[in-house]
């Protein structure tokens, strides 16, 4: 059978986001997804999509690359490379990432960026014999809301009046005007303090892409206000699955170690068991104890 490689077109995107799914069981992106990240892409950006198709026109496998940091790194690139099941190991893999390592050689990358399952060791050994070595491990760990209890944990959440904070939903920050400012200051300074290289969009840039962000839900998103000044969010990432991805959680340092990551995430939690949600996942670098901690407390 002779299979075609071709650049994807915005039409593909459906059959690419399937193959993403049947190919591993936390693809993630949904097609707003990857209608966003173009639509928010910089012209000058180097990125691809490409597709291989059978002659049956049948999209079987798909590969992306982009560059990581375009204005810090611009020869860092994130790859991803997906292929249907029933036809893995028929070089189909193999030539998207030929096709790929094609399109980036002119660019002169020195670092190729990825992930991968380990419990799909076909797909962990195509990387390693390609060169790729791991730098780091996420942790995977689930919470069935039908046996989640808030009442359990409202200890958690009136220990924040004690330490003087408010937990708010966005919808409950709508009367600040100042909201957004002091939502792209916090998110700054977590930039910031995760020693990111790379430079912090500006606000207006930032602002834009906020609010357009697929699987944003203002009810699904918690601050942590210390007076005038947000000092902490978390929230999950809503779908039209039963089931939410949680999303990022941060505090700033002078106010961590104090459960107020744990009492946001509380929050989010019972917003998501009232609305019926019937299971969250979350990822957490295995070397960050302390969120994995918050998330095994909650059961």
């Amino acid at each position: 059978m002779t299979i075609i490689m071709r650049a994807a077109t915005p039409t593909d995107y459906p059959a690419i986001v399937d193959v993403g799914w049947r190919a591993t069981a936390d693809y993630g992106l949904t097609v707003a997804d990857l209608r966003f990240a173009e639509q928010q892409r910089a012209a000058d950006t180097v990125a691809g999509r490409f597709v291989a198709v059978t002659p049956a026109k049948e999209i079987i496998g798909a590969a992306s690359y982009a560059q990581s940091a375009p204005k810090d790194e611009p020869r860092r690139f994130n790859v991803w490379f997906h292929v249907l099941p029933q036809y893995q190991g028929q070089d189909i893999g193999k030539r998207l990432y030929e096709r790929v390592m094609a399109e980036l050689t002119p660019h002169g990358p020195h670092c190729l960026e990825t992930g991968v399952r380990t419990d799909l060791p076909r797909a962990v050994r195509f990387l390693a014999d390609r060169g790729f070595t791991e730098v780091m491990r996420e942790c995977e760990t689930h919470l069935e809301l039908a046996t989640f209890e808030p009442d359990r944990f409202v200890a958690d959440l009136q220990k924040m009046a004690v330490l003087g904070l408010e937990l708010k939903m966005l919808t409950e920050l709508n009367a600040d005007e100042e909201r957004d400012a002091k939502l792209y200051q916090l998110h700054r300074h977590q930039h910031e303090t995760a020693k990111n290289t790379s430079a912090f969009a500006l606000f207006d840039e930032w602002r834009a892409q906020f609010w357009q962000l697929p699987h944003l839900h203002a009810d699904a998103f918690c601050v942590a206000v210390a007076g005038d000044q947000y000092v902490g969010h978390s929230h999950a990432l809503v779908t039209d699955s039963p089931e939410l991805i949680y999303g990022y959680t941060g505090v700033l340092p002078a106010y961590r170690n104090q459960g107020i990551a744990r009492a946001m995430k509380i929050c989010v939690l019972q917003w998501a068991k009232a609305q019926g949600y019937t299971r969250v996942r979350s990822w957490s670098d295995s070397h960050n104890k302390a969120m994995i901690r918050v998330n095994l407390h909650l059961g």
